[in-house]
């Protein structure tokens, strides 16, 4: 009885060893042929191998010159991007550069600006009367820059005109700056001035300007005629340095770059 048992046992053993040799025969043999693919493409291992056909090669040495292909790729995108970066910090310097060289010069000429307006403003608060010349014809009018305001008018007036130009519609004041009128300088014209105007060419023609004058408390000078007819004019001294001072007629559509002359005491 125990003799027959233990041959049962042994059967059983038998079968069990035999299933699980059919079981992994399979496998053996499925590692064998990777080793033998490892081996026939010239990989290092199954891994490198599997990456290397995922890739789309076959043999270790096309896969090996694709990483060093892709690498050699990667290096040279790295400079470049590396180039890009150093160019742009060039050119982030070179810009802070010229804007610093451009504020220096800006910062120069406000300055240079600023002591021409209080040297203009000290000639035109000690002067006699000054005015604010229109420039309503082709000139060079930054050569009367300097002058008064009696050699800006002989010079206006002595310089040819063509037909419809009206050389000065100016804006003069006198010492208590209460005493304003317009002014109109025609020069020496090629044509019929009274046919033309429907009037003669006077050098001069004074209207005294109706309404209201406000004076700036800090300067003593005019700021604002605020007329009867409705009209303003704003006075603005922040260029009078280089010879010219800007206005604004409201109502009016554009502005006026204006000459400033002074006629001293």
């Amino acid at each position: 009885m125990v003799k027959k048992l233990v041959r049962i046992v042994l059967i059983g053993f038998g079968v069990m060893a035999l299933g699980i040799l059919s079981l992994s025969l399979p496998a053996y043999q499925a590692g064998r042929k990777e080793q033998a693919q490892v081996e026939e493409g010239g990989f290092q291992s199954v891994a490198e191998m599997k990456a290397a056909q995922a890739a789309g090669f076959d043999t270790n040495e096309g896969y090996k010159q694709h990483l060093a292909e892709q690498q050699a790729l990667q290096e040279a995108e790295a400079e470049r991007l590396a180039l890009e970066e150093e160019a742009v910090k060039l050119a982030e310097v070179e810009a802070a550069a010229e804007a610093a060289r451009k504020a220096e010069e800006a910062a120069a000429q406000l300055k240079q600006a600023e002591q021409l307006n209080a040297e203009i403003i000290d000639e035109m608060l000690s002067s006699s009367y000054f005015g604010f010349l229109q420039p309503t014809v082709s000139y060079d009018y930054e050569t009367l820059v300097g002058g008064t305001c009696s050699e800006v008018i002989h010079t206006l007036s002595s310089t040819p005109s063509a037909s419809g130009d009206v050389q000065v519609l100016g804006t003069f004041f006198g010492v208590d700056r209460r005493q304003v009128t317009w002014v109109n300088i025609i020069g020496q014209a090629k044509y019929d001035c009274d046919a033309h105007f429907g009037f003669p060419c006077d050098l001069d023609i004074n209207v005294p300007v109706k309404g209201e004058i406000s004076v700036s408390s800090e300067t003593g000078l005019v700021v604002l005629i605020q007329r009867d007819s409705g009209t303003s004019q704003v006075f603005d001294y922040s260029d009078v340095g280089s010879g010219f001072v800007t206005t604004r007629t409201l109502g009016a559509s554009e502005e006026q770059s204006l000459l400033v002359c002074v006629e001293p005491s």
